[in-house]
């Protein structure tokens, strides 16, 4: 499977307050998720578990089937969601595709990926989306140089936090 990864920076995120907007809830998540998110003892941090793995399948879906259409959340479901210790794990659901995905909430940051790929965590002092592309270009050009021209790549970043996930194209 094609590498996807969500970061989502803690501090910033709950600022928002996701949980208690009822639009937000309704557009971004479906029944299923949101009985997770009410039945959780933590549902503001639920809230952006769940985004991330949205998008971790998302990324990895638009890689695998080379498709272009734009993240809609609410066209990614997360089912099958469990704890198992400190991972959550799960499948997402997009277009009839299941692709499994795991998430762990770390004090600053949660992140979520598609399981069987690398992944480096990488603390940046950059602020721009634009510093942020070139930074992990940057990560992935080196990756290259040690690896080979074979790898495949996702990237995140949000607040003071990158992660850039990998695999060969030969191993997906």
């Amino acid at each position: 499977m094609f590498p996807g990864v969500d970061i989502v920076y803690l501090p910033g995120a709950l600022r928002k307050k996701r949980s208690d907007h009822s639009r937000y809830r309704e557009i971004v998540f479906h029944p299923s998720e949101l009985s997770v998110i009410d039945s959780s003892s933590v549902p503001e941090i639920t809230v952006h578990l769940l985004w991330a793995m949205k998008e971790a399948v998302y990324k990895s879906f638009v890689r695998n089937e080379a498709s272009s259409f734009r993240f809609i959340p609410h066209c990614v479901e997360i089912i099958s969601f469990c704890e198992e210790g400190h991972l959550f794990m799960a499948e997402g659901k997009i277009k009839n595709v299941q692709i499994s995905v795991q998430a762990e909430v770390f004090p600053d940051y949660i992140l979520a990926l598609v399981p069987g790929n690398n992944c480096e965590i990488i603390p940046v002092s950059i602020s721009g989306k634009g510093e942020a592309r070139k930074f992990l270009s940057g990560r992935a050009d080196e990756l290259r140089n040690s690896f080979g021209d074979d790898l495949l790549f996702s990237y995140s970043h949000d607040g003071p936090y990158a992660a850039i996930s990998y695999c060969r194209s030969s191993s997906r």
